[in-house]
Order: structure tokens, then sequence, then C-alpha cells
């Protein structure tokens, strides 16, 4: 997979992800511009805006802060280990809480300096 990277004001490049083998699920996002935090937190610094509906892998879950989106409230978020970033679930498609989706608690939380409890 190849995805477009930001960094700086007009600085643009091209990054090849290797996402291995994955396992669970691997939902997409809705509509343009979901984004994707360092912290499960709307508050949080901003990690990607996804361009369009992209499918991601999600390791975790956890609940967070409740986001509320045309009427509808959900305080699940998604870790998304391939981009080192956390996405609430009101912005994935499937179910308010995904299936198959282990919650963190209930296995060992993904690593890096990006993971921290908000």
């Amino acid at each position: 997979m190849v995805s477009d990277v930001r960094l700086g004001a007009d600085h643009f490049r091209a990054v090849r992800v290797n996402t291995g083998t994955v396992e669970g699920p691997a939902p997409r996002t809705w509509g343009s511009g979901v984004r994707a935090e360092a912290q499960p937190s709307v508050r949080a610094a901003r990690g990607y805006a996804f361009p369009g509906p992209t499918t991601v892998r999600v390791a975790c879950r956890k609940h967070a802060e409740p986001v509320i989106a045309e009427g509808c409230t959900n305080d699940a978020w998604s870790c998304l280990p391939d981009y080192r970033a956390w996405v609430t679930d009101i912005c994935v498609q499937g179910p308010a809480r995904l299936d198959g989706v282990a919650a963190r608690a209930d296995r060992p939380a993904p690593t890096g300096p990006w993971v921290r409890d908000a």
C-alpha cells in the first residue's frame, strides 16, 4: 500500500507501508477528511487525515473521549498501528463496537512513543 504523507507546510511524499499479515478486521473509514489522532481525543495532535474512504488495520480499541457526529455518540477509539494513530469508531464503517477487535485491556498494548493513555 502506498500512502501520501505531508511533511511540513507544502512538502509531500509517498510512503510504502508494509502492513505485514493482517489479523483481525480491516474496516474502512467514512468519507474524506477523517482524522487519525496521536491520542484517542479530538484535542490530540493530528496524526493523519485520510483523503477518502480508506481501509485500515485495527490493533485494538479503548473507551476514551466521546465523539458526537450527526446525532450519534460513540466513545470507542481504534488504534491504527500502520499510522501510529487513533481514530474514533464513529468515523469507521461498521457497528458502534467493531466485531473482532479486542479492548486494549484484553491484549498487550501497541508499543511506541505515540501510544499513551489519554
